[in-house]
């Protein structure tokens, strides 16, 4: 039996309409601020839904640099962009706040975490970034830092939080209440904000989950995690995983947020719809062998392409960006 999917109806349609983004660089970038292995870090911000938010991205070349010093040249430094479809997903989220407020919401393949900043800000009760690149989850940490978020950082990402409270990216009251002695007492501490979402980041790798994580969260974000074709069976396969068991119950830990709440788990897709297009196919394939169904409708709204309105530095113009937005869930 299908289960009740409150807003969204279920059958799938290919209606476009404009979003309006917006990519604007700074006046100023923090000259000084950089990762713990000296990525230097500029500062952006995009305007989504008339907010703007601040976002830190990782010098692209100094990351590939890191890779192949490493010997790991086949690495894709592609984290350190920030993605047309990450955009459009934190334009929907604030466009549309019940599809996260109040819930638990993984930030799946995160990147610099601007989807899960965004529901963060949409009223989340917890959003937890899953990246398997350390240094991807450090700025997403620094992203939900600059949103005014709740954000738990380790020693590492914490010295960089003060990096750029000292260079002006980010107000310095965040950083009251943090003394030496009680960074003394642990690797982690949680910065004051007015915000009551907890944002938190695991490394993680989609072919080597944490249990912990499984059938945890109300809400899955994939954003642009299908651009290469060895990935699409494990993130088809892990993406239902982590959603909470039909029935509001959790395999992991509760904390006492969301226990009754029925809905079912729901992942949203955020996808470039020409760029590897038989990647989506075969994701939502696999997603339907497991009984997902697609959403058509949010409050009355159709669902299906979208466009990211992205600045393109070498043109000095903008660019709009197709993307497919798909409301995911399982028929239960």
């Amino acid at each position: 039996m299908r289960a009740h999917f409150p807003s969204y109806t279920t059958r799938y349609i290919s209606n476009r309409y404009l979003i309006r983004c917006s990519a604007i660089s700074l006046p100023k970038a923090p000259q000084d601020l950089k990762l713990v292995t000296d990525i230097k870090l500029s500062s952006t911000s995009v305007a989504v839904n008339n907010r703007s938010v601040s976002i830190v991205v990782a010098d692209v070349d100094a990351v590939m640099q890191m890779y192949i010093d490493a010997g790991q040249g086949d690495r894709d430094p592609y984290w350190t962009c920030i993605w047309p479809s990450s955009i459009a997903m934190a334009q929907e989220l604030l466009q549309n706040p019940d599809l996260v407020a109040g819930k638990k919401v993984a930030d799946l393949g995160c990147g610099l975490g601007l989807g899960g900043v965004a529901a963060a800000l949409a009223g989340a009760s917890e959003v937890v970034f899953l990246d398997r690149e350390p240094l991807a989850l450090q700025c997403s940490l620094l992203n939900s830092l600059l949103g005014a978020l709740p954000t738990e950082l380790d020693a590492e990402t914490l010295a960089a939080a003060k990096a750029l409270v000292a260079n002006g990216q980010a107000p310095a009251h965040l950083l009251q209440g943090l003394s030496d002695g009680r960074n003394n007492k642990s690797t982690v501490d949680t910065l004051e904000a007015t915000s009551t979402c907890r944002v938190r980041a695991e490394v993680f790798d989609w072919s080597q989950p944490l249990s912990s994580l499984l059938h945890y969260f109300d809400v899955v974000l994939a954003c642009d995690v299908l651009y290469e074709a060895f990935s699409v069976e494990p993130v088809a396969k892990i993406a239902p995983r982590l959603l909470k068991l039909s029935g509001g119950t959790s395999g992991a830990k509760h904390d006492g947020n969301n226990e009754n709440d029925e809905s079912p788990g729901v992942i949203l897709l955020a996808d470039p719809p020409l760029r590897a297009k038989q990647n989506r196919y075969r994701f939502l394939e696999l997603l339907r062998k497991d009984g997902f169904f697609a959403a058509t409708t949010v409050d009355g709204n159709e669902l299906g392409q979208r466009a990211a309105r992205v600045w393109e530095e070498a043109e000095k113009a903008y660019k709009h960006v197709p993307i497919e937005f798909m409301i995911l869930q399982k028929d239960v």
